[in-house]
């Protein structure tokens, strides 16, 4: 480190760890898939759609038990190559 630039700090010598928690990957891709489509039913002007907000709600949460469960099986790993 260096004395006179106290936070510059230390270079990293190694690679960050591209792993996933699960749960928090899970709920991240439910709110991405069940979010516009649940503004879009709420949102409507002739009141809530509670068709498309079942379908919204639904898929979200097959959309994000699927990723949950692909993530917790490769252990919180997208890839299973190494980094270039």
């Amino acid at each position: 480190m260096n004395e006179d630039r106290p936070w510059e700090g230390e270079e990293p010598s190694a690679r960050a760890d591209p792993t996933f928690s699960p749960v928090p990957a899970a709920l991240g891709v439910f709110l991405a898939v069940a979010g516009p489509v649940v503004f879009v039913a709420v949102s409507r002007p002739e009141g809530t759609n509670r068709v498309l907000l079942g379908i919204g709600l639904i898929a979200g949460l097959l959309v994000a038990v699927g990723v949950g469960m692909w993530l917790a099986r490769r252990g919180g790993r997208v890839q299973d190559r190494p980094p270039l």
